[in-house]
């Protein structure tokens, strides 16, 4: 079944930070405060940074950075648009819209705006298993990394190493640990293709590539 997006996943999408849904929706369900101080402790393992305050006589205005967190109807939603007579947001990944009237009426007053740092990301995201349903191919370019599939011993990308990946293989690839690495993706057309994030590879997993 597919997995719905958490706000966490939300904010992420709005500020186009790359993030993996079931790696962040279980960051988020183990947080200790389902509260904007929670929030902001999880975004600042992602490179972001955020600020909360209380907006006086609760007014909105229409230039406030997009995106942020509004208190709206006892929870919190991720604003993307703000207009004189609408205001968008992210709903579970889908978007969605309030007459400002509505909006008015159920909004708290308390916003939290976030600003990504140069390099923001998931932490381990190119770490995070994936199946893609139509296969794809990787080509080296720079650095060392690894690349394997499920139950297959691990294979090392060197600039020119070409990886085909068949469809639906469940497979990870990333840098090794003491290089960096930099490679050309080629997604392999198929028929109804989607690319499913799965769990990560662990600490141990991963520490054995390098002995």
């Amino acid at each position: 079944m597919k997995e719905i997006p958490t706000s966490a996943c939300d904010i992420l999408s709005a500020l186009g930070v790359n993030h993996t849904i079931r790696f962040t929706n279980s960051e988020f369900r183990a947080m200790p405060f389902r509260s904007l101080f929670g929030l902001s402790k999880l975004l600042k393992s992602y490179g972001i940074d955020s600020e909360a305050y209380e907006l006086k006589d609760h007014a909105l205005p229409e230039d406030m950075p997009l995106p942020f967190f509004a208190g709206v109807g006892g929870r919190y939603i991720v604003v993307t648009g703000v207009g004189a007579d609408r205001v968008e947001y992210l709903d579970g990944g889908t978007p969605k819209a309030l007459t400002r009237s509505r909006f008015d009426k159920l909004f708290n007053g308390i916003v939290m705006v976030c600003y990504p740092g140069d390099g923001a990301c998931e932490p381990g995201y190119l770490l995070h298993r994936a199946s893609k349903a139509g296969g794809q191919m990787l080509i080296g370019v720079a650095g060392r990394g690894w690349y394997q599939e499920e139950g297959k011993a691990p294979v090392e990308i060197l600039p020119g190493t070409v990886i085909n990946i068949p469809a639906n293989a469940k497979h990870w690839h990333g840098a090794q640990a003491d290089s960096w690495f930099a490679h050309l993706a080629f997604g392999v057309p198929g028929e109804n293709t989607s690319t499913e994030w799965l769990e990560p590879v662990t600490d141990e997993e991963y520490d054995k590539l390098s002995k």
